[in-house]
């Protein structure tokens, strides 16, 4: 973890990136230096852009794990 945590921080905030998560490379095509890649982005139940980051739908979930 030492020296992956690193890179993963570096990578996330990259210009150049953008995390997809929970999602899948559904296909790629093209040539060398050109790619285009379709991806799948599975059902997450939460609507992102209302996600404040603090966790409040959380504590008022009625499921616990």
């Amino acid at each position: 973890m030492c020296i992956l945590a690193p890179k993963m921080i570096e990578c996330a905030n990259h210009e150049n990136i953008t995390l997809l998560t929970y999602s899948e490379v559904a296909g790629i095509e093209g040539e060398e230096g050109r790619f285009k890649a379709r991806i799948l982005k599975k059902a997450r139940f939460v609507e992102e852009d209302q996600m404040c980051g603090l966790w409040e739908c959380a504590e008022k979930c009625p499921t616990k794990s």
